[in-house]
């Protein structure tokens, strides 16, 4: 059973931390999305241990980003000047984007999982890695025994 812990909220001072928080979570998801929206043509590969760690970083993320609007509306309720509302409201209005792409990320990784590097491979079977080489590459075994002795 996972250890519950409660939330250490942070007093208004820290606005301007937390801004730059919710910015960087932004901007890197947005990164990220378009460059493995990029995986599903086949333009990258990657293993599953790869797609793993990634998955557990947008779980972990969607988390946050329920804890920022806790944060941001409990600040909601406290006097605010008119930027802090206006930073508070901007904040606020970023979380729903940054939701929508880390919920998009993890079912592109599992659809990506799928087409995993390793998957179905046994290193120790030869015979499960056929059809597994760059386009060119052929098979030692399927190289005719005569090729194969050519200086």
């Amino acid at each position: 059973m996972p250890i519950q812990t409660k939330p250490n909220w942070q007093p208004l001072s820290l606005l301007p931390l937390v801004a730059l928080m919710i910015d960087e979570m932004a901007q890197n998801t947005q990164a990220r999305h378009e460059a493995f929206s990029g995986t599903q043509d086949g333009g990258c590969a990657l293993d599953d241990e790869a797609i793993s760690r990634a998955a557990q970083l947008y779980e972990a993320q969607l988390k946050d980003v329920r804890l920022y609007k806790e944060q941001l509306k409990r600040w909601q309720m406290q006097p605010l000047t008119g930027d802090q509302r206006g930073e508070v409201d901007r904040l606020l209005g970023q979380l729903p984007r940054i939701k929508q792409l880390s919920e998009a990320m993890l079912e592109m990784l599992d659809e990506i999982k799928g087409n995993a590097v390793g998957e179905g491979v046994n290193k120790d079977d030869p015979a499960s890695s056929k059809g597994n080489l760059p386009e060119g590459e052929v098979e030692p075994s399927d190289v005719p025994s005569t090729a194969k002795d050519a200086p």
